[in-house]
C-alpha cells in the first residue's frame, strides 16, 4: 500500500471531498461550502490528483462515485469527526461525569475539608469519586509526577516548578488538653504552659513547628515527651493524660467534644498556618479539573469560623 505524504495534503480538501461525495453535484457542493462553481471544480481536480482517482465521473444522469470514492466515505467521515473533537473544546457536565480525582493530603485535609466537599459532590456530581493519598508534609512530588491531581497542605519546601499554589484557608495553633487536666479550668499562662509535659506535632521530616521557634527566640523551652505526625490520632490519645498538645484549631474543635478535650488559645502569638491547594499546570485549563478546583475553594470558604474559645 502506497502511503500518502500528509505534509503535502491540504486538510481543507477533505472537507470539500466529504461534501462532494454527499452531493455528487458540483454546484450544490459549491453552495454548501460558500464558494464559486469554478473554485469547486478546481478543488475536485486537486482531489483527483491527490487520490489518483477520478472520484466523481460524469454520466448522462449526473455524477456518480467511483469505487475508490465509495471506499473513502466511511474513513473520511471518521477522520473529520476525530479532527472536530481535536479542535473543539470538550464540555464537562458534573451531573453525568464519572471522574476520579486523586487528592494528596494529611489527615488534616481529609478531616477538615473533605467532609464538606463530599456532601457538595453528592448533590452536584453523584458519580465523581475521590481517592485520598497520604502526603509527605512538605512535598508536592506526587503532583509533579502525576500520581495525584491535587495536594492540600502547607507550603512545600522543595521545588515547585510546573505547579500552581493558591491559599485554600488559614488556621492557627491552639493548646489542647484532657478535660481532667489541672489546667482545664484555669487560665493558661506562659508559665503554666511551660510547667507541664507536651505532645507536639512534627512533620515526617522532623522539622520544628513554629512554637519551638518562638520559644527559642525568647530563650525558653518546653518539656516535650511525645512527638507525633498524626494530627487526629495524637488528639485522641490525650485522654486521661496530663500532657498539653499544640494542635491546629479547626481540627481540635472537630474532636474536642467527643473526646472530652478542652481547647485554649495559646498564651503567646505565633504566625498563622496557610493551607494551600496545589495542582500541576498541565491540568490548569482542563474543564473537569477547573470545576473541581472551584468546588474545593467553595468547600473551604463555606467552613464557618471556629467559635471563640
Amino acid at each position: 500500500m502506497q502511503k500518502m505524504n500528509l505534509a503535502s495534503l491540504d486538510l481543507n480538501l477533505l472537507v470539500a471531498l466529504e461534501v462532494l461525495l454527499q452531493e455528487c453535484h458540483i454546484s450544490n457542493s459549491a453552495r454548501r461550502l460558500n464558494m464559486s462553481q469554478p473554485t469547486m471544480s478546481r478543488t475536485l481536480s486537486r482531489l483527483r490528483d491527490t487520490f489518483n482517482d477520478q472520484l466523481l465521473v460524469r454520466t448522462p444522469k449526473g455524477y456518480v462515485k467511483t469505487p475508490r470514492a465509495e471506499e473513502l466515505e466511511e474513513p473520511l467521515a471518521l477522520t473529520l469527526m476525530a479532527a472536530q473533537r481535536t479542535f473543539t473544546r470538550q464540555s464537562f457536565d458534573p451531573k453525568t461525569a464519572n471522574n476520579v480525582f486523586r487528592i494528596s493530603t494529611l489527615d488534616y485535609g481529609e478531616a477538615v475539608i473533605l467532609p464538606i466537599l463530599t456532601q457538595m459532590l453528592r448533590k452536584s456530581a453523584p458519580n465523581i469519586e475521590l481517592e485520598v493519598q497520604n502526603r509527605d508534609t512538605y512535598s508536592i512530588s506526587d503532583i509533579q509526577s502525576g500520581k495525584a491531581d491535587f495536594a492540600i497542605g502547607v507550603m512545600p519546601r522543595g521545588p515547585t516548578e510546573g505547579c500552581v499554589l493558591e491559599e485554600l484557608l488559614e488556621d492557627h495553633y491552639v493548646c489542647v488538653m484532657c478535660s481532667k487536666h489541672p489546667l482545664a479550668h484555669e487560665p493558661l499562662t506562659l508559665e503554666s504552659f511551660l510547667d507541664h509535659d507536651h505532645s507536639i506535632l512534627v512533620s515526617n521530616t522532623n522539622v520544628n513547628i513554629p512554637i519551638e521557634s518562638w520559644l527559642s527566640d525568647v530563650g525558653m523551652k518546653r518539656q516535650i515527651v511525645r512527638r507525633s505526625c498524626h494530627f487526629l490520632a495524637s488528639l485522641f490519645s490525650l485522654k486521661d493524660t496530663k500532657m498539653l498538645q499544640t494542635s491546629v484549631k479547626r481540627l481540635a474543635n472537630l474532636v474536642a467534644d467527643g473526646q472530652n478535650l478542652v481547647v485554649k488559645e495559646l498564651p503567646f502569638e505565633v504566625r498563622p498556618i496557610q493551607v494551600y491547594l496545589t495542582w500541576h499546570l498541565r491540568n490548569n485549563d482542563d474543564l473537569a479539573h477547573k470545576w473541581f478546583r472551584e468546588q474545593m475553594f467553595k468547600a473551604a470558604n463555606s467552613l464557618e469560623d471556629t467559635p471563640p474559645i
